[in-house]
């Protein structure tokens, strides 16, 4: 950041969870906790250095097919003593259905990414974008 400031000009993106504003409390506690932390500072650093020429946006996906997922979601079925297939399957229903039916791709997320740090996202600063295949149960 600090040879962003100086240049007045670049683009800080934040990696969040749609769990920082919608915490599943009995599997992912700490990790929402310390994504809700991550979107406040996210937000109050934009408009920290906004006047700079910096500009700071949030992503916050939602399921999304990772090796660390894949390994989150066998330890939950592990531990539940179910199916790999019926663990995704029971979390997507705890999060309300996906309405797209399936996890977002990494490469979906960095599509957003590459955007939001391109010169056609200029006036972009401060938001916390979701990209979760519609499941988010608020407006």
């Amino acid at each position: 950041m600090p040879a962003m400031l100086a240049q007045k000009s670049g683009v800080i993106i934040h990696i969040s969870s749609t769990s920082g504003m919608f915490p599943i409390w009995e599997a992912t506690m700490a990790y929402s906790v310390a994504k809700a932390a991550l979107n406040a500072y996210s937000k109050t650093l934009a408009s920290e250095v906004a006047g700079q020429g910096v500009r700071v946006v949030t992503v916050s996906p939602g399921l999304t097919k990772t090796p660390s997922m894949a390994a989150f979601i066998t330890d939950l079925a592990a531990g539940a003593g179910i199916s790999v297939e019926e663990m995704a399957a029971n979390l997507m229903a705890k999060l309300g259905g996906v309405p797209l039916g399936r996890m977002a791709q990494p490469e979906e997320i960095a599509e957003l990414v590459s955007f939001l740090v391109s010169p056609a996202a200029s006036y972009i600063t401060g938001a916390n974008y979701v990209v979760d295949g519609g499941d988010f149960p608020v407006v």
